[in-house]
């Protein structure tokens, strides 16, 4: 299998990531207008709750997929090595600047989350980098255990089970089921839990797992896999979106057990179908997807300064919630592109953080499916 097909996969990632820069602008302007009505209130709810409820599972199904690949290219060393880089210690840098920022102002920035003390919302926007990082080191834990007690037995398994993936819309609604087991990961507003705490939340760790390792095991058959995605790709979305359209409607009308129900139902199909979406259109790297794959995470890292930077100026030239969202959200994404392109890129830092190897991977690929022809 050549590295080029994961060039979906990896469009798909850097996608949910840039989504985070939307998902944040609605999440603190409230912070800047307080005289918001009550539909803006609604509106950005719904902006935040549509997005929610399928970027960070598809983040972690792809994050398994990734992590499974590149502990059969690089081995363990390999992969803590390149967990270390990417996760560990930019999580932990990071979080060092974020520390000194906020100690001292008591998280006064949170507010529009709830609680305001560092210990409940010390993680900032960096809390899925951590629980990225808990559940693959216990996840290679736990395959290096039993590779040493049984390799066959392993491999064997794990290959029998990747088989009969299909991501047919009748196993994406029993795995859905699975998620119900999981007590609590639906947050009072109706809508999978966001926590930026220090300490881990066990049922979104739970939750997040397992997408995590339908990833880990569907790469042991990638080749039927990402057909099966692609064929399935419109039904299970539309089935998905028509599922958390009904979870909106349970929810606003109090039934709680039926919602959870339909809610699992619209996150798993929506996750599966979006990842197959772009498994049919965006199947090679372009200049677009290429670009926005290696900057995605230096994006994200650094979006939320000038998120909080501008929707401040918005409030102080008296611009309309909404007009300013719209600024918000694309002069950030703008500014810290910018800063990517003439600082960054193709530098040591970007190495570091984006995998510059990736890209050379996929020209190598190019250069011998040309001489091939």
């Amino acid at each position: 299998m050549t590295f080029r097909r994961f060039d979906p996969l990896d469009s798909a990632r850097a996608t949910m990531m840039l989504l985070g820069v939307f998902v944040h602008t609605a999440l603190v302007l409230p912070l800047f207008y307080k005289s918001e009505t009550e539909t803006d209130k609604f509106a950005l709810a719904l902006i935040y709750q549509v997005i929610h409820i399928f970027r960070m599972p598809t983040f972690f199904f792809l994050a398994g997929v990734f992590a499974s690949a590149l502990l059969v290219k690089a081995g363990y060393f390999g992969f803590l090595t390149s967990r270390f880089k990417r996760i560990v210690s930019v999580v932990f840098t990071a979080e060092a600047i974020i520390a000194l920022v906020i100690l001292p102002q008591g998280c006064a920035a949170c507010q529009v989350i709830g609680p305001t003390g560092y210990l409940e919302n010390g993680w900032l926007h960096l809390w899925f980098l951590f629980y990225l990082a808990l559940i693959s080191h216990f996840f290679l834990l736990v395959t290096y255990v039993w590779e040493k007690v049984n390799q066959a037995n392993y491999k064997k398994l794990l290959s029998a089970i990747a088989k009969r993936m299909t991501f047919a819309p009748w196993q994406v609604f029993f795995l859905a089921l699975f998620t119900l087991a999981i007590p609590n990961y639906i947050g009072p507003d109706g809508a999978l839990r966001m926590t930026f705490a220090l300490i881990p939340n066990l049922s979104l760790l739970l939750v997040f797992s397992l997408f995590y390792v339908v990833g880990w095991i569907a790469f042991f058959n990638m080749d039927q896999v990402l057909k099966s995605l692609g064929k399935y790709a419109w039904l299970n979305t539309s089935i998905g979106i028509l599922a958390g359209l009904s979870a909106s409607y349970l929810y606003r009308t109090g039934n709680g057990l039926w919602e959870q129900l339909v809610y699992s139902q619209g996150m798993w199909f929506v996750t599966i179908g979006l990842v197959g979406l772009f498994i049919k259109y965006a199947p090679k790297r372009n200049r677009f997807f290429g670009y926005f794959t290696d900057a995605s995470y230096w994006i994200y890292l650094w979006h939320p300064i000038f998120i909080l930077l501008f929707a401040y100026l918005g409030v102080l030239i008296g611009l309309n919630i909404w007009v300013s969202f719209v600024l918000t959200s694309l002069l950030s994404l703008f500014v810290v592109s910018a800063s990517y392109t003439y600082l960054v890129q193709d530098t040591k830092v970007d190495k570091w953080l984006s995998g510059r190897r990736r890209r050379e991977l996929s020209k190598e690929d190019l250069l011998a499916e040309k001489k091939k022809r």
